[in-house]
């Protein structure tokens, strides 16, 4: 666990000294996010946990439950860095009679996404400031519907080993020592969060970034139980998502 920690903060540490990123950015991001106020929508989150034959189990329940702690740690977080955002909760999302265009809006999100990283994740910074990632009009039709100028979305998707699936790996790892000398890697579990600001008035993404969390070791049933290490990973891959996100009063410079 240590090891892995050692790697995560070097390949963090290595990404930020060099002048590429993981971001993407609209030209007019700064002027935007400093004159608004964002509206954070219904998370959407995925969970799966990983036996030992490689099988891949939904883990619904566990789902519903972190993705209102998602939102209230985004908020937090963009509340620390001097952003004013308030939470959207699927509630009231189906109150406003919104679902079908929140719907629409995910879709068209993930194919902009997957579109914009198909070419790799890293990319030059200067070219990562003039990005242009329209929605296919789904940004702007949810944007009219909550009268909401900017949004906050977040696509989480997190990944865990079963205990059957780490005492796999941990036999693997021991067979590897004493066959080779060397043991072999072993998955970690792991999170990826991608949160986006949104202009839907331009039907664009302002700003995007995908964060992620590794490490960690959950024995069966934990990820429903272990709350500490859940709001971990959930802390960790937002805070890695937001850290090139500037502070709110530093966007003023930028006009």
């Amino acid at each position: 666990m240590f090891l892995r920690s050692v790697t995560v903060l070097c390949a963090m540490l290595a990404l930020t000294a060099c002048d590429r990123t993981t971001a993407r950015y609209s030209d007019d991001y700064a002027t935007k996010l400093s004159r608004n106020e964002l509206l954070i929508l219904p998370t959407n989150a995925q969970a799966f946990t990983v036996d030992a034959a490689g099988t891949q189990t939904r883990k619904y329940e566990y789902e519903g439950h972190i993705e209102p702690i998602l939102a209230t740690e985004l908020q937090k977080q963009l509340t620390e860095k001097g952003y004013r955002a308030t939470i959207l909760h699927k509630k009231d999302l189906m109150t406003d009679k919104g679902y079908t265009e929140y719907a629409a809006f995910k879709e068209a999100f993930t194919a902009a996404y997957e579109a914009t990283y198909k070419a790799g994740a890293l990319a030059k910074r200067e070219d990562a400031k003039h990005s242009v990632i329209r929605l296919n009009g789904q940004a702007k039709a949810l944007g009219q519907k909550l009268n909401a100028p900017l949004m906050v979305y977040i696509d989480y998707n997190e990944t865990a080993r079963t205990a059957d699936g780490q005492a796999l790996d941990f036999a693997a790892g021991v067979a590897m020592q004493m066959l080779l000398g060397s043991s072999g890697s072993t998955p970690p579990d792991q999170t990826r969060a991608i949160v986006a600001l949104i202009d839907t008035e331009n039907d664009k993404v302002l700003w995007m970034n995908p964060g992620a969390s590794a490490g960690g070791g959950m024995v069966a049933g934990m990820i429903y139980t272990d709350e500490e290490q859940s709001l971990k990973h959930i802390q960790n891959s937002l805070s890695w998502a937001l850290r090139e996100l500037p502070k709110r009063d530093d966007l003023f410079k930028k006009e």
